[in-house]
């Protein structure tokens, strides 16, 4: 029939094979049996199989970050469209978003996470339907491909950590953060940084599910592991959401783990007295806080008890605290007694069993030392020592400290430290003293209820044990040999300053003398180092004229070393003329 026939489906087609390429010619006659012209048409492809399209999100995820999607189409496309259309959430008011597949986009295989050319804006927090369609060169139209309830997210998750925190010491692992969404993985670690060794670092802990939700939540993770006693640790928490978005990895640092309970040992005083401010103790860690608390238990009432003392400072300290004040000394009662408790808390919250000592009776009297010798600007010739204690003492020292050289530090023990007087005694504990040297001593002590007594110095003490020389010059008084005058003075040469020099005449013979022996002193000014040719010795005029005598010089210097002893026999006086004499026989 005359005329355009388009899209003619003739009524005998033949049985083509899909995907080959044909020559369709065609040729015909009029009703008056002439021929037409013959005409072809080269390289028809046959195609009547439909395009095979799949769509899917990367990872299979739930949601997207981006529009950027896994496709895969089985042929050549001659068009094709991807339509986001948003189905619930936040509103998208540009909905459905209908997006025009361009040049390789439209070809044959797979297209992994593709940015498209025309890439749609889609809204935060809305969810789509993602639907891909296409149609091949042939006019087939694939069966669309699609995907519902797909999540757009492109925010960034937000980890908040609670605690710990930095810096911080704790005794248990429970943690307290919180999630601006739902995360699908989540992490913390630990990470020992310092303090005890931990084998086993990094501990990796997986959040559960539960763990991963939005929202606050404060306790011990499920798949949390013990860590090491003492250790310090960075904790870090890290995860991404649905979309692939990760959280900003949140820390903190220098976490001390402390399982260990505080303990107060070594206490001191532990029995008889105290005066409510001395004491010892040691700790086995640092103190957050501590305290000391006195609890009247008898003796005289007191209507505040109990006291309680909180430690501060270097009080809180680990180690050895000997016989310090505490800073905040309670107001107790003299003559009452208390028990004494001893409690503290470490950094990460560990309580310390209470420890008790007492009763102890409180006594704020410090003791008193009186030195009787040495004095101060004293020789002496030994160690001993003259004292006398108001009250026994818990412990005491003595200090000899040479001029320029080292000190000794002596203490004293048993018998030395009981109240009373205490003379002339040699110290179990005595000093090895050098031979003219000058020393200061330093007397200290304490009570048994800690308190201190006051510190006595002695100074100026010279240790001496060289016996002194005396030389004895009689010329002056005996103008011939075997003659003296009488009462006349003396000549005497000292090596060193003297405590003492004595003339002593002894009765030999010849009248009688009821007041002999004379012990006769020469004068302390006189004593001194060095000559003295006029030494008039007070008391000579009682040795009687008419008596024989023996007369003896004895000296001991200031530290009491003797010296030599000195004698003259057989001395008598008799009546000259001119003078009275005194007639003798020598020195021996």
């Amino acid at each position: 029939m005359k005329g355009e026939h388009p899209d003619l489906l003739l009524p005998k087609p033949p049985n083509l094979m899909s995907e080959t390429v044909y020559s369709i010619t065609f040729s015909g006659k009029d009703p008056a049996g002439n021929s037409a012209s013959g005409m072809v048409i080269e390289a028809v492809t046959f195609d009547n199989s439909v395009p095979v399209l799949a769509l899917q999100v990367p990872n299979n995820a739930v949601a997207i970050s981006s529009p950027n999607l896994n496709f895969s189409l089985s042929e050549n496309l001659a068009s094709g469209t991807i339509i986001y259309e948003r189905t619930s959430g936040v509103n998208d008011s540009d909905s459905p978003h209908e997006v025009t597949l361009t040049d390789v986009e439209l070809s044959a295989g797979d297209h992994n996470g593709v940015t498209l050319t025309n890439n749609p804006t889609l809204v935060n927090g809305a969810s789509y339907r993602i639907t891909l369609k296409g149609t091949d060169a042939a006019g087939n139209a694939g069966q669309p491909a699609s995907l519902s309830g797909i999540l757009y997210d492109a925010v960034q998750p937000v980890i908040t950590l609670s605690s710990p925190g930095a810096e911080s010491f704790i005794n248990n692992l429970n943690i307290a953060y919180s999630l601006s969404e739902t995360l699908t993985k989540g992490t913390a670690r630990w990470t020992q940084i310092g303090g005890k060794p931990d084998s086993q670092s990094p501990r990796i802990v997986e959040l559960t599910v539960p763990e991963m939700g939005q929202g606050d939540r404060s306790d011990i993770l499920t798949n949390q592991t013990m860590l090491t006693d003492g250790a310090i640790y960075t904790l870090t928490m890290a995860g991404y959401d649905a979309a692939g978005n990760e959280a900003t990895v949140v820390t903190a640092e220098n976490i001390n783990y402390d399982v260990t309970q505080p303990q107060f040992s070594n206490i001191s005083p532990s029995e008889g007295y105290t005066n409510g401010r001395t004491m010892s103790y040691t700790l086995n860690e640092t103190l957050f806080k501590g305290s000391v608390v006195f609890s009247n238990s008898g003796g005289v009432p007191d209507p505040n008890s109990p006291h309680n003392v909180p430690l501060s400072g270097n009080e809180l300290t680990s180690g050895a605290h000997d016989n310090i004040d505490i800073t905040e000394a309670p107001e107790l009662v003299s003559g009452s007694s208390y028990i004494i408790s001893f409690s503290g808390v470490d950094a990460a919250g560990n309580r310390s069993e209470e420890v008790q000592i007492g009763p102890l009776l409180y006594d704020d009297t410090p003791p008193e030392i009186t030195i009787t010798g040495p004095v101060s600007g004293s020789f002496i010739n030994n160690s001993s020592i003259s004292y006398e204690l108001s009250e026994v003492l818990a412990s005491g020292t003595v200090t000899w400290a040479p001029v320029g050289g080292s000190p000794q530090v002596k203490t004293f023990s048993g018998n030395e430290i009981e109240a009373g007087a205490h003379l002339n005694l040699t110290m179990s504990d005595s000093p090895s003293l050098a031979d003219g040297t000058v020393y200061t001593l330093t007397f200290e002590g304490n009570d048994n209820a800690g308190n201190p007594m006051e510190r006595v110095v002695v100074s100026d003490v010279t240790f001496d044990v060289t016996p002194p020389k005396i030389n004895i010059d009689f010329s002056g008084s005996a103008p011939s040999k075997g003659l003296f005058l009488y009462n006349s003075p003396v000549g005497l040469t000292f090596s060193e300053d003297m405590g003492e020099v004595v003339f002593r005449w002894e009765r030999e013979g010849g009248s009688e003398d009821p007041g002999s022996p004379h012990t006769l002193y020469v004068t302390e000014a006189d004593l001194n180092k060095g000559e003295h040719s006029q030494v008039q010795v007070p008391g000579s005029e009682n040795v009687l004229i008419g008596t024989s005598y023996t007369m003896f010089v004895d000296g001991k210097d200031k530290a009491g070393n003797p010296s030599k002893t000195q004698k003259v026999e057989t001395v008598s006086y008799t009546h000259l003329r001119a003078h009275e004499t005194l007639r003798y026989r020598g020195w021996r």
